[in-house]
C-alpha cells in the first residue's frame, strides 16, 4: 500500500471518533475504541515505512550502480530451441569475440550447420571451436598458417579471408584436432590441400550455408557440406550423404582421443566483416 493511503486512512478513522466524554460504555464507544486502535496502527505501519522507504533513499546509488554493474556484461548468444530439438545460437550484435554455442538438451552436440556465413573483409575469420572448457572466453592462436596452440582433445573449424592488397594471400579453410592440422582449400596456397581438390573457398565471397558432423568417436570423425556444391542443400538433411560432402577426415595422425569435452564456440575476429544469420546445432549426426 502506498505511503499517503495509510496516513489517509489513519486520518480518516480519527474523523469517525466522537469527543470523550463521560458516559456508559455502549457499542458505539467500543466502536471507537476499536477505531482508535486501527488508526494507531496505521499510522504505527506507516512510519515503519516511511523510515524503511529512507533507508532504501539512502542505499539507491548503492543499488543502482549493482544493476549498472550487472547489466554491463559482454554480449551473449541467444539460445532458441526448434521444435525438432536442434537448437539455434544468434547474435544481436556481432563483435570480436567468442561466444558459447548453444547445446541441444542432451548436451551432445554431433552436428552444425552456419547459416548464411559471409567474411567479406581481408585478414578476417570465423571459427567454430569445440571440445573446449567451460566459461572459456578468449580463442586460442590459430593463423592462417595453421600454427595451432590446441589442447589435445580440442577441435577447431575455420575460415579465413585471405589478407594483402599486392600480394594477398587467398581465402582458405582448415580444421585442427589437436596437434593435426589438415587444410580443407586447394587454391594455390603454400599449405597442400589435404584431401586433393577439396574447395572451402566461397565463404568469402558470398553467402553461404556450411554444415558439418563432428562426431564423439574416437578420434572424431568430421564431414563438411556447403549448399551448391556436389548437390548437396544443408538444411535438408536427406541429400547430405558422404558422395555430396566436400571432405570428410577420421585420420588425425598423433592426435588419437576424443573431444575432451562437450563444450562449442565460435569466434569472430573483428567487430566488422564477419557475419552469419545462426549457427545451428543438433545431437544427431548425419551419418551413422
Amino acid at each position: 500500500m502506498r505511503l499517503s493511503l495509510i496516513f489517509e486512512a489513519a486520518f480518516n478513522l480519527f474523523l469517525e471518533i466522537p469527543p470523550m466524554k463521560p458516559a456508559k460504555r455502549n457499542p458505539s464507544s467500543l466502536v471507537s475504541k476499536k477505531n482508535l486502535s486501527i488508526a494507531f496502527a496505521l499510522l504505527a505501519i506507516g512510519f515503519l515505512a516511511q523510515c524503511k522507504k529512507a533507508e532504501e533513499d539512502d542505499n539507491m546509488p548503492a543499488i543502482i550502480a549493482l544493476l549498472a554493474a550487472n547489466g554491463a556484461t559482454t554480449l551473449t548468444t541467444a539460445c532458441t530451441t526448434n521444435v525438432d530439438g536442434t537448437v539455434d545460437s544468434t547474435l544481436s550484435k556481432f563483435t570480436k569475440a567468442s561466444f558459447p554455442i548453444c547445446k541441444p538438451a542432451s548436451g551432445i552436440i554431433k552436428h552444425y550447420r552456419i547459416e548464411g556465413l559471409k567474411v567479406s573483409l581481408s585478414h578476417l575469420a570465423l571459427s567454430i571451436y569445440a571440445g573446449f572448457p567451460a566459461n572459456y572466453t578468449a580463442a586460442p592462436s590459430n593463423n592462417s598458417s595453421g600454427t595451432s596452440t590446441l589442447a589435445t582433445g580440442q577441435f577447431s573449424f575455420d575460415f579465413y579471408s585471405g589478407s594483402g592488397s599486392t600480394s594477398p594471400v587467398p581465402g582458405f579453410s582448415y580444421a585442427t584436432f589437436g596437434s593435426s592440422v589438415k587444410n580443407l582449400t586447394s587454391n594455390g596456397n603454400t599449405t597442400t590441400a589435404t584431401p586433393a581438390g577439396t574447395s572451402l573457398i566461397d565463404f568469402f565471397s558470398s553467402a553461404i550455408d556450411v554444415c558439418f558432423d563432428l562426431t564423439t568417436s574416437t578420434p572424431p570423425r568430421f564431414t563438411v557440406w556447403v549448399t551448391g556444391q556436389n548437390g548437396a542443400v544443408c538444411k535438408t538433411k536427406t541429400n547430405l550423404t558422404l558422395g555430396t560432402a566436400v571432405v570428410t577426415e577420421s585420420s588425425w595422425g598423433s592426435s588419437t582421443s576424443a573431444l575432451a569435452t562437450q563444450n562449442s564456440y565460435f569466434g569472430i575476429s573483428s567487430n566488422s566483416g564477419v557475419t552469419f544469420t545462426k549457427i545451428v546445432t543438433s545431437s544427431d549426426s548425419v551419418l551413422p
